[in-house]
């Protein structure tokens, strides 16, 4: 399922998942797959602002990082909003799960 977000900590939350690196493209937002593609990182905050600057948002399907896209922000809500509290407390679980691993 496809989600358009302009939410910052679900952005990097999504990156950080799939090992992507915020970049700069011709003054644009984009992600970094690895060194070898030729864009030049950046940090979060030159990314956010010209994800703001373009007013832009990030459009993905949250297990595939090649789903990633920038789109008009216009009408873009947060993921997380449309999931409720259920949704983010099992993801939490998980992720603390992976963090720490499981307990035996």
């Amino acid at each position: 399922m496809t989600h358009v977000s302009r939410d910052r900590a679900e952005i990097m939350h999504f990156a950080g998942f799939h090992h992507l690196s915020p970049v700069l493209d011709a003054g644009r937002p984009a992600f970094s797959t690895s060194a070898a593609d030729g864009l030049a990182r950046c940090g979060w905050e030159a990314f956010f602002r010209a994800l703001a600057g373009g007013s832009l948002a990030l459009s993905f399907d949250p297990p595939d990082p090649g789903s990633a896209r920038f789109v008009p922000a216009k009408g873009a809500r947060s993921a997380a909003a449309e999931h409720g509290i259920r949704n983010a407390l099992d993801h939490a679980r998980r992720f603390f799960a992976a963090l720490f691993g499981r307990r035996r």
